[in-house]
């Protein structure tokens, strides 16, 4: 009798498992696809750093500082605003990722969330009309004992 709400928990258990095992899978490649892309970030701005200083210690006269540090700004921009360029990309990638995903869990979710309560609203109906019926009697039984 009470079975029916366990039976129902079972099969949403079942039919939500293959969609969250996909969301979990992008999820993975969305991870995978970001420290990806990090470590090459870091990679470049390793290296930049690196002639910076590589050509720091080449320095012989004051007026080469100053092309250095004009340069390294230049360089700095240029890179930084690469690697801005690079990141919303890499988040428009994964904007679209999540996108396709939530479409692919919506659709099983909600029929299984809309069949679970039409199950409910069912149960609920005949749990109150078997009460109801039962007070019904109890109270046409009470009436009876009090014209006796």
């Amino acid at each position: 009798m009470y079975t029916e709400g366990f039976d129902q928990l079972f099969k949403i258990n079942k039919n939500l498992t293959t969609p969250l095992n996909d969301a979990t899978r992008l999820a993975a490649e969305i991870c995978r696809r970001n420290a990806q892309k990090n470590l090459e970030l870091v990679g470049e701005n390793v290296l930049l750093f690196t002639n910076q200083l590589k050509r720091l210690s080449e320095i012989r006269q004051p007026q080469d500082l100053l092309y250095l540090q004009k340069n390294a700004m230049t360089e700095g921009l240029a890179i930084g605003m690469d690697t801005l360029q690079k990141v919303i990309n890499l988040s428009m990638e994964n904007i679209a990722s999540m996108t396709k995903l939530y479409e692919t869990v919506k659709a099983p979710a909600t029929s299984l969330v809309a069949k679970v309560a039409r199950t409910a609203d069912a149960q609920i109906k005949k749990t109150v009309t078997r009460k109801t019926k039962t007070t019904v009697k109890k109270s046409r039984g009470k009436k009876a004992q009090r014209k006796k």
